[in-house]
């Protein structure tokens, strides 16, 4: 499962797949503004994914991440990023 606090937009890839997107466009990209803001309590929480365990390799796993704001002029920026996984795969850190 991926777990996830952003502020404003985010997206994320393992292995090269992306495996969540939320507040983007589908053909944002990496320079992208976030669709909308995000803010309050929304801040805090916590986006919830399941994630593919057949995505995870043997070895090292490469995790990445984009974090948009929604204006140049945004104050504030946020992320948190956990992923567990599957109780049959290694995964090293």
């Amino acid at each position: 499962m991926l777990h996830l606090v952003r502020d404003d937009g985010a997206a994320v890839y393992l292995n090269g797949r992306e495996v969540f997107r939320e507040g983007l466009s589908p053909d944002a990209t990496f320079h992208s503004f976030a669709g909308a803001t995000v803010g309050g309590e929304l801040e805090l929480q916590i986006d919830v994914r399941q994630v593919d365990p057949k995505l995870l390799v043997a070895g090292s796993n490469c995790i990445a991440a984009e974090i948009h704001q929604c204006d140049p002029t945004s104050s504030d920026i946020s992320f948190d990023l956990r992923l567990d996984s599957p109780a049959h795969a290694e995964v090293r850190v």
